[in-house]
């Protein structure tokens, strides 16, 4: 709500989760520069609205199959409503008309983007509702795709 922030804390015992403690580290950082020791995943999720706002989407793609392991996975959840405010439009994935005026899809960009390294899953991609919260009475709400690759070796 604006400027109220709400900071929660959990404790993995809570969740019967004390194997992990150990394991498990949390870290916010920018997608576009993430740090030099954020590598080898074995599963990567690009959340709902990312992509959409990043200044760079397609450095962000390029980049993220060299953190990763291989055969992992990476998942991304997707509206492809690009935000003008976050990258001009020249760096948007697809979502724009070409030069003989068909449609270019941001999934078939971001398809062909990901293709040299990753294996396309469509058996596990679908189309979802969702509910963004706004405020204690409202929410957004929408459909999004979500999208999974297997990472080559």
């Amino acid at each position: 709500e604006g400027e109220v922030v709400e900071r929660r804390q959990a404790q993995a015992s809570a969740f019967g989760l004390e194997e992990l403690i150990g394991r498990t580290t949390f870290w916010q950082s920018d997608p576009c520069n993430l740090h030099a020791h954020l590598r080898g995943y074995d599963l990567v999720v690009v959340n709902l609205n990312l992509l959409e706002r990043l200044s760079d989407p397609a450095a962000f793609l390029g980049a993220v199959g060299g953190r990763m392991a291989p055969h992992s996975l990476l998942v991304v959840a997707s509206t492809f409503a690009w935000d003008a405010a976050a990258a001009p439009k020249e760096k948007w994935l697809g979502g724009r008309l070409g030069e003989d005026g068909t449609p270019q899809r941001a999934i078939d960009a971001v398809r062909a983007l990901l293709d040299p390294s990753f294996a396309f899953l469509e058996q596990h991609s679908t189309q979802l509702q969702y509910a963004i919260p706004v405020t204690t009475t409202q929410a957004l709400t929408g459909s999004c795709g979500v999208y999974a690759w297997r990472k080559r070796e």
